[in-house]
């Protein structure tokens, strides 16, 4: 691999990692230079979370030297990791809810006065002072409940830079981010590089991949299948390496590339008519229209109303203005019941906490919103709940090993199906999805993809709001683009491209809602 410095900061060599006799990783060769971004791009099981968990301190090797700082290594906890200046920011959030930005940051390590109390002065300074070094603006005496998922992202990078890193790995920590946030991150890295230091990379979005990095390493079923400058490879290079299969292949083919006697089926009223709404929130005269057998996307830039537009569809929004209509007739959701009643159900964007319970198993997951079509009154017809579940399970293609399985050991691929079924177990019209392949990796966002638009050929009109440029682009038959809390842009068709995303998400409103 070609370097841009000589000086190396991390050199792991012949590293592997067996379960039981089982290969997680197998002869992981990397050589990471002072200054330098370097990614690990592989799908979700291709050994990079086995890695990082080796690099910080989760879990021993089973063979191979890691090497920091010419000094040969073994990790014994996360905190001699830390403690060696080898932190991480993961995706999935570690924060406690009930304190604040400030104590969050500084938990465990708080500063103290010279009579040996927390010196919380110093943490209010410290954490104003790398809030400006980094040019974030979250209060840091919120308490991070309060705080969207952006925000609490940063709030962890933030956690992470206060302990002065020399290499900051950023596991798929961008993947909740809009695009502001996500150049700030790149400001980070910019001068973590500056300043000698180094980031290992993680994300499944190939934008942010070229933006960010100098080099990377590929893998591939636990073993290292090559790696390189960035600049010598390509999107499609890259797909093919981890999957064997062309970027083309990513998407499913369109409601508009049907046959003409599927297309048909479809040419029916809408399912969902939104005309003229305004909420409490501030979402102001947006208007929304979606037809059985299509995905309509709805993209913009991060805050302009995308959550407020899907939470107001869901009951979670007061509705001030505006009317909202199913299959033709008006209706009311002032609550989430109201909106599942008439067919309307949610996927957040959060599945973990939001989605799901994690603690129980498959079947406990699928079932609690269909329980009255798998009861005898008070009584569960297990039969019923059995057959529903298995049904359920071959229909998504949930890879499982029986339908007790604890949910939280899935894979988030898994897992999202698991949030999907268990609405269409409740005989939904309209699917609503928030980031549906957040932290998904290539190959199961392709069966992700293929599922979503399987459900719409089926008769579902599916809504999908994501920040995934690719990914609106690639998926929805027409895009909605919101800008201040309007709808300023409908395209369809050939007019779904960047260009024209990014004109109407800066404010550049399309003819036909400029004549509205």
């Amino acid at each position: 691999m070609t370097h841009l410095s000589d000086t190396l900061l991390l050199h792991v060599e012949g590293l592997g990692k067996h379960y039981n006799g089982n290969r997680a990783i197998e002869n992981i060769n990397l050589r990471l230079p002072k200054g330098i971004v370097h990614a690990l791009i592989g799908e979700n099981g291709a050994g990079k979370s086995t890695l990082i968990k080796l690099l910080t301190g989760l879990v021993r090797p089973s063979a191979g030297t890691i090497v920091w700082k010419e000094k040969e290594v073994i990790f014994k906890s996360p905190q001699s990791a830390i403690q060696e200046g080898i932190v991480a920011v993961h995706q999935e959030l570690t924060l406690v809810d009930t304190l604040t930005v400030c104590e969050n940051i500084w938990l465990g390590r708080e500063p103290r006065t010279r009579l040996g109390t927390i010196d919380f002065a110093a943490m209010e300074r410290e954490s104003k002072r790398l809030m400006q070094e980094l040019d974030i603006h979250i209060p840091t005496g919120e308490k991070v409940k309060h705080l969207s998922i952006a925000d609490k992202q940063l709030v962890e990078l933030i956690k992470a830079i206060a302990h002065d890193p020399q290499l900051l790995i950023l596991d798929e920590a961008t993947s909740t981010l809009g695009e502001k946030e996500v150049d700030k991150i790149y400001q980070v890295v910019l001068k973590f590089k500056q300043q000698g230091k180094s980031v290992l990379f993680v994300s499944h979005r190939m934008k942010e991949i070229f933006q960010f990095c100098d080099t990377c390493s590929i893998f591939k079923d636990g073993m290292h299948v090559t790696d390189g400058l960035i600049g010598d490879l390509t999107s499609s290079r890259i797909i093919e390496y981890m999957t064997g299969r062309d970027i083309s292949q990513t998407y499913p083919p369109k409601l508009k590339d049907m046959d003409p006697v599927n297309k048909e089926r479809f040419n029916t009223g809408p399912i969902l008519e939104v005309k003229g709404l305004f909420t409490r929130s501030g979402l102001q005269n947006v208007n929304l229209s979606l037809y059985p057998g299509e995905i309509v996307g709805i993209g913009g830039l991060q805050g302009h109303g995308q959550s407020e537009l899907i939470q107001a569809l869901f009951g979670l929004e007061q509705i001030t203005e505006g009317s909202i209509a199913v299959n033709g007739r008006s209706v009311k959701l002032n609550k989430p019941l109201s909106a599942i009643r008439e067919g309307i159900q949610l996927v957040p964007q959060d599945r973990k906490t939001e989605g799901l319970f994690v603690e129980l198993d498959v079947a406990e997951n699928l079932i609690p919103c269909s329980l009255d079509r798998i009861s005898k009154g008070p009584v569960l017809n297990r039969r019923a709940k059995t057959q529903a579940v298995k049904a359920m399970i071959e229909k998504l293609s949930i890879k499982v090993a029986s339908e007790t399985q604890v949910v939280k050991l899935l894979s988030g691929g898994n897992q999202q199906k698991i949030a999907l079924g268990k609405w269409l177990l409740k005989d939904a019209k309209v699917l609503m999805l928030i980031e549906p392949t957040r932290g998904i990796d290539i190959k199961t966002k392709m069966e992700i993809s293929a599922l979503l638009r399987k459900l719409a050929s089926e008769g579902y009109g599916v809504i999908v709001s994501t920040n995934e440029m690719n990914e609106l682009i690639g998926l929805s038959d027409r895009v909605l683009i919101m800008f201040e809390k309007q709808t300023v842009n409908e395209l369809k068709d050939g007019d779904i491209t960047e260009q024209n995303i990014l004109n109407a998400a800066f404010g550049k409103r399309g003819m036909a809602y400029e004549q509205r």
